[in-house]
């Protein structure tokens, strides 16, 4: 389903209701983190009955993009994302930081794509009727970004247009998307969220705290 081969058969945009025949948009999830905070890998620990990592991808609308790319350095990660049926790009220089790994996760889809959605893959709480709201704003603003919030504070995900790709494949560091919105605030439109679905998990006490949450979790 999201095998890039596939990406310019018409059958297969057919699955997506919100699609115009121009849009290719496609999902980059930012999975190749240290986790140095957490003390191991914390996208393969479980919340609930499925990993983090799990509840991420089960956030991604099934047809909704063009292709689905997973960065990560991880063989766990890389094995389950295959199972998604997403492609995976490996990251084998996680200490340049997540500029690197946008860049590959752009870099992959830009050839593609003419818009990405950019998500972490530690919020668990995250719902793929968001996704749905984010991508339909989209379409609606195509040249503009589009980033979930709550009361106005701005977080992840988020869609780049194709015009910020050069900028996303230059960041280096931990210098993230951020930056680049820093850059064009009058091209931002925000597209508020749960509080919940924007908790992100940086520490064991943060993964805690989350499993109070466990009625909200999917199964």
């Amino acid at each position: 389903m999201y095998n890039l081969k596939h990406m310019n058969d018409p059958a297969k945009r057919k699955q997506n209701p919100y699609k115009a025949d121009r849009d290719r948009t496609g999902c980059v999830i930012l999975a190749a983190g240290n986790a140095s905070r957490f003390g191991e890998n914390k996208l393969t620990v479980k919340l609930g009955s499925r990993a983090v990592i799990e509840h991420a991808f089960d956030a991604v609308p099934a047809g909704l993009f063009e292709a689905v790319c997973v960065v990560t350095q991880y063989d766990e990660i890389e094995a389950l994302s295959r199972q998604y049926g997403f492609k995976c790009i490996r990251n084998d220089r996680p200490g340049s930081g997540l500029g690197y790994t946008i860049r590959l996760g752009t870099e992959a889809l830009s050839p593609c794509c003419g818009a990405i959605l950019y998500m972490v893959s530690d919020q668990p709480l995250l719902k793929k009727e968001s996704l749905e709201r984010l991508y339909k704003l989209h379409l609606k603003y195509p040249d503009k970004i589009i980033s979930a919030a709550c009361s106005m504070r701005q977080g992840n995900p988020c869609i780049f247009p194709e015009r910020y790709f050069p900028e996303l494949t230059a960041l280096t560091g931990d210098t993230g998307g951020k930056s680049v919105i820093r850059s064009h605030t009058d091209s931002l439109i925000l597209c508020e969220l749960e509080e919940q679905e924007l908790t992100d998990i940086d520490t064991p006490e943060e993964l805690e705290s989350l499993k109070a949450l466990r009625p909200s979790l999917p199964s």
